[in-house]
């Protein structure tokens, strides 16, 4: 009971106030700028979106809370050993190993399940797909500070302007929405996807754009050789170290209206995981770019994504 407890006090620590993982603790988590999140995914992660920064809540204040609760649970362990022995010798003999054991076998921890193929996103309610935002080609180095403060700018301006709407007020279809910043080239926002190494893959999605001379929209992406609960732009020192290559999907320019595009790639050998990349280059304007109806299967399959609900 009082393992349990103390387990829901650290986990609505970890839930309200998780470290910042750019700024204090750079651990490999989804940070605070997601747009459009699978629930699943951040549960499974222990995270969620609002960070240490944010809500002023410093590193010591976190490490001095995770060390009340462990001295805690080190008093409540101690008193319930002493209470355990005075009850064995009147008790049947079952050891704590055991009985966590057994325990353990009925109860398994759950795993983190990536999302993976056949994965399909339109919006309407439960989201199946974590879209995260990008600024430029690569996030800046930790040591950059000038860098990172600009590009931070940049994803906060994306966080404000981007994510579902309904273009028509009368409708009741919701799409996803994003549009290009004043001084950068390109913008965008970015799915993880587990995958299978050389595997061919089918990608679909509808896209909505009316966009200026020397700008275009469309689908890339890029093959890592494992898969990381990263829900963030990489910095370049970490592409060079997980990065396979990159693949073009379609381009798109001019006004577009409720297109479905469709694509295949296929992976290399030793591809885990892609960064499925919705990208918006070149000249600037303030039209959004609006796109629907995601879907990811493999190439030559019937089987389709599970009604979302």
């Amino acid at each position: 009971m009082v393992t349990e407890g103390l387990r829901q006090v650290i986990i609505f620590i970890l839930y309200h106030y998780p470290p910042d993982p750019v700024a204090e603790l750079n651990v490999l988590v989804y940070p605070s700028t997601i747009l459009y999140n699978n629930s699943a995914d951040l549960l499974n992660l222990a995270t969620t979106s609002q960070s240490f920064s944010r809500q002023g809540f410093s590193m010591k204040k976190y490490l001095y809370l995770l060390l009340v609760c462990s001295l805690f649970f080190t008093a409540c362990q101690s008193e319930n050993t002493d209470h355990s022995a005075s009850l064995s010798q009147t008790s049947s003999p079952v050891t704590t190993s055991e009985a966590t054991s057994d325990k353990t076998k009925e109860n398994p921890a759950p795993q983190a399940v990536p999302p993976s193929p056949p994965l399909y996103e339109n919006f309407q309610s439960r989201p199946q797909l974590s879209l995260f935002p990008r600024a430029g080609a690569f996030r800046p180095e930790d040591d950059d500070e000038q860098g990172l403060q600009f590009w931070r700018t940049y994803i906060d301006h994306m966080v404000r302007t981007s994510g579902p709407i309904k273009p028509d007020a009368d409708a009741e279809n919701i799409v996803f929405g994003f549009r290009a910043i004043k001084g950068l080239d390109s913008v965008g926002v970015f799915a993880t996807i587990a995958v299978k190494p050389s595997t061919s893959y089918a990608v679909s999605a509808r896209f909505t754009c009316n966009l200026t001379e020397g700008a275009s929209t469309g689908i890339g992406l890029q093959e890592f050789n494992k898969f990381m609960w990263i829900g963030e732009q990489y910095s370049e020192s970490l592409a060079r170290q997980t990065q396979l290559g990159t693949q073009q999907g379609f381009s798109l320019s001019g006004k577009v209206e409720k297109q479905l595009n469709t694509f295949t790639f296929t992976t290399g050998p030793e591809t885990r995981m892609v960064h499925l990349i919705f990208f918006r280059d070149g000249s600037h304007d303030r039209n959004p770019v609006l796109i629907d109806d995601i879907e990811i299967k493999v190439s030559g399959s019937s089987q389709h994504a599970p009604e979302q609900k």
